[in-house]
């Protein structure tokens, strides 16, 4: 690298030095701008895939609010329009509160590495900086 950027090469010590600071330096800076090309890609990306599920979740409301409407239609002949549309609430509301109900569960798991595990864990852990 330092033998073509025009400068002629020095044999001594101190040249040695003043290309390994200049390869090291190239090298730097490419890695500088090849890391911020990816952060930029990558937030990029992750802007356009929350806009994306932003926009999910809003069509997803309003195709559950056009069920249940279209449910509530069909049921008004059989049940009339009150108890047709009590059936659709209660029942979109007991699916809400069961999804609820398993998201809680989800988060009061138990930690993988509690109690014996992570006993375990420190044990090996200890092992290797012995």
């Amino acid at each position: 690298m330092a033998e073509t950027d025009g400068k002629p090469m020095d044999d001594s010590l101190a040249g040695s030095f003043d290309t390994l600071k200049r390869d090291f330096t190239a090298w730097f800076m490419a890695e500088r701008a090849l890391l911020r090309a990816r952060m930029n890609s990558s937030a990029r990306r992750m802007a356009l895939a929350a806009g994306l599920a932003c926009f999910g979740v809003m069509i997803v409301f309003i195709a559950l609010i056009v069920l249940a409407d279209v449910l509530v239609q069909l049921l008004i002949v059989s049940f009339g329009p009150i108890t047709a549309g009590l059936v659709v609430g209660l029942g979109l509301l007991l699916v809400a509160l069961l999804l609820i109900a398993g998201a809680i569960m989800l988060l009061r798991k138990p930690d993988p590495l509690s109690g014996h595990l992570r006993s375990s864990a420190k044990f090996i852990w200890s092992r290797f900086h012995d």
